[in-house]
């Protein structure tokens, strides 16, 4: 079996970026207030033109979402991302 490439794939037009190894992705992107956000973490895809940046909508809580989105950053464990991201996406 010959070798993957590794590497980085952009979509300008979108800020949505997609890093790659052998065998898996990250993608994320940066919406139009310059937040990073977390869309793929997973087995290898090729397609970067498949993702969009969802809407940040509000939650139920006291804190704005930014507020929320900046305590994301904050965290190091990639789980906990996941668990947040889900949380701000209807």
């Amino acid at each position: 079996m010959g070798k993957a490439k590794m590497g980085i794939v952009i979509n300008h037009s979108e800020n949505i970026f997609l890093l790659q190894t052998r065998s898996n992705s990250y993608a994320f992107g940066i919406d139009d207030q310059g937040l990073v956000r977390h869309l793929y973490w997973g087995k290898r895809i090729n397609e970067v033109e498949d993702f969009e940046l969802p809407v940040l909508i509000e939650v139920s809580t006291n804190d704005s979402v930014y507020e929320i989105t900046r305590r994301v950053r904050t965290r190091r464990r990639c789980g906990l991302i996941r668990a947040w991201h889900t949380a701000l996406t209807p």
